[in-house]
Protein backbone atom coordinates (compact mmCIF):
# COMPACT_ATOMS: atom_id res chain seq x y z
CA UNK A 1 0.00 0.00 0.00
CA UNK A 2 1.30 3.49 -1.00
CA UNK A 3 1.78 5.81 1.92
CA UNK A 4 -0.57 8.51 0.16
CA UNK A 5 -3.60 5.50 0.43
CA UNK A 6 -2.70 5.09 3.78
CA UNK A 7 -3.39 8.70 4.11
CA UNK A 8 -6.64 8.90 2.78
CA UNK A 9 -7.24 5.67 5.10
CA UNK A 10 -6.34 7.74 8.13
CA UNK A 11 -8.34 10.83 7.20
CA UNK A 12 -11.35 8.15 6.59
CA UNK A 13 -11.02 6.65 9.68
CA UNK A 14 -10.22 9.90 11.42
CA UNK A 15 -13.67 11.51 10.26
CA UNK A 16 -15.40 8.07 11.95
CA UNK A 17 -13.55 5.04 12.91
CA UNK A 18 -15.68 2.18 12.55
CA UNK A 19 -16.85 3.23 9.12
CA UNK A 20 -20.93 5.00 9.05
CA UNK A 21 -21.52 4.17 12.29
CA UNK A 22 -24.04 7.27 12.24
CA UNK A 23 -25.29 5.89 9.07
CA UNK A 24 -25.13 9.16 7.72
CA UNK A 25 -22.75 8.67 4.50
CA UNK A 26 -24.51 5.33 3.57
CA UNK A 27 -28.16 7.55 3.86
CA UNK A 28 -26.96 10.42 1.80
CA UNK A 29 -25.58 7.70 -0.30
CA UNK A 30 -28.51 5.96 -0.70
CA UNK A 31 -30.60 8.76 -1.89
CA UNK A 32 -28.34 8.83 -4.95
CA UNK A 33 -28.92 6.62 -8.03
CA UNK A 34 -25.26 6.07 -8.87
CA UNK A 35 -26.19 4.12 -12.15
CA UNK A 36 -28.46 7.44 -13.19
CA UNK A 37 -25.51 9.55 -11.90
CA UNK A 38 -22.69 7.36 -14.26
CA UNK A 39 -24.93 8.41 -17.33
CA UNK A 40 -25.05 12.02 -16.29
CA UNK A 41 -21.28 11.88 -15.53
CA UNK A 42 -20.40 10.61 -18.89
CA UNK A 43 -23.04 12.66 -21.23
CA UNK A 44 -21.24 15.49 -19.50
CA UNK A 45 -17.70 13.83 -19.71
CA UNK A 46 -18.15 12.77 -23.33
CA UNK A 47 -19.83 16.91 -24.48
CA UNK A 48 -16.55 18.84 -22.47
CA UNK A 49 -13.80 16.18 -22.43
CA UNK A 50 -14.22 14.04 -25.29
CA UNK A 51 -16.48 15.55 -28.20
CA UNK A 52 -14.78 13.96 -30.73
CA UNK A 53 -16.03 10.46 -29.54
CA UNK A 54 -19.61 11.43 -29.23
CA UNK A 55 -20.46 9.32 -31.88
CA UNK A 56 -18.76 6.31 -30.94
CA UNK A 57 -21.15 4.11 -28.72
CA UNK A 58 -17.78 1.93 -27.95
CA UNK A 59 -16.12 5.23 -26.42
CA UNK A 60 -18.92 5.87 -24.31
CA UNK A 61 -20.04 2.40 -23.01
CA UNK A 62 -15.98 2.42 -22.11
CA UNK A 63 -15.93 5.54 -20.10
CA UNK A 64 -19.92 5.17 -18.21
CA UNK A 65 -18.54 1.54 -17.17
CA UNK A 66 -14.89 3.01 -15.76
CA UNK A 67 -17.18 6.02 -14.54
CA UNK A 68 -19.95 3.29 -12.69
CA UNK A 69 -17.63 1.22 -11.05
CA UNK A 70 -15.18 4.44 -9.80
CA UNK A 71 -19.05 5.01 -8.44
CA UNK A 72 -19.65 1.77 -6.73
CA UNK A 73 -15.98 1.91 -5.05
CA UNK A 74 -16.24 5.32 -3.73
CA UNK A 75 -19.48 4.62 -2.05
CA UNK A 76 -18.09 1.49 -0.85
CA UNK A 77 -15.16 3.33 0.60
CA UNK A 78 -17.17 6.51 2.10
CA UNK A 79 -19.62 4.02 3.78
CA UNK A 80 -16.81 2.01 5.59
CA UNK A 81 -17.60 -1.13 3.64
CA UNK A 82 -14.51 -0.78 1.46
CA UNK A 83 -11.08 -0.59 2.31
CA UNK A 84 -8.92 1.52 0.32
CA UNK A 85 -6.40 -1.49 0.15
CA UNK A 86 -9.09 -3.96 -1.10
CA UNK A 87 -9.81 -1.58 -4.17
CA UNK A 88 -9.03 -3.67 -6.90
CA UNK A 89 -10.38 -1.86 -10.98
CA UNK A 90 -10.91 -3.26 -13.99
CA UNK A 91 -12.94 -0.91 -15.82
CA UNK A 92 -11.11 2.55 -15.40
CA UNK A 93 -7.96 0.45 -16.55
CA UNK A 94 -9.38 -0.86 -19.31
CA UNK A 95 -10.52 2.83 -20.51
CA UNK A 96 -7.14 3.92 -19.91
CA UNK A 97 -5.94 1.73 -22.72
CA UNK A 98 -8.31 2.86 -24.87
CA UNK A 99 -7.37 6.77 -24.25
CA UNK A 100 -4.01 5.56 -24.37
CA UNK A 101 -4.46 3.64 -27.72
CA UNK A 102 -6.74 7.05 -29.31
CA UNK A 103 -3.68 9.32 -28.36
CA UNK A 104 -6.50 11.10 -25.85
CA UNK A 105 -4.20 13.89 -24.54
CA UNK A 106 -3.73 13.88 -20.63
CA UNK A 107 -5.30 17.65 -20.22
CA UNK A 108 -8.88 16.28 -22.18
CA UNK A 109 -8.05 13.18 -19.36
CA UNK A 110 -8.01 16.05 -16.45
CA UNK A 111 -10.68 18.28 -17.95
CA UNK A 112 -13.09 14.18 -17.50
CA UNK A 113 -12.00 14.18 -13.83
CA UNK A 114 -12.79 18.00 -12.93
CA UNK A 115 -15.88 17.36 -14.78
CA UNK A 116 -17.03 13.99 -12.54
CA UNK A 117 -15.89 15.80 -9.69
CA UNK A 118 -18.03 18.54 -10.33
CA UNK A 119 -20.95 16.68 -11.57
CA UNK A 120 -20.67 14.09 -8.39
CA UNK A 121 -20.24 17.04 -5.87
CA UNK A 122 -23.60 19.17 -7.60
CA UNK A 123 -25.72 15.70 -6.78
CA UNK A 124 -24.77 15.18 -3.35
CA UNK A 125 -24.45 19.32 -2.00
CA UNK A 126 -28.13 19.16 -4.04
CA UNK A 127 -30.09 16.79 -1.92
Amino acid sequence: MTSKARTVDNFVSQISPTGDPDGLVSEAIAAISLPELAVRITTRCTAIAFPQHANDPEFTRHLHDSVLENLLILSGVLKGETKLEDVHVSEPLEFAKIQAQLGIPLTAMQRSYRVSFLTTWQECTQR
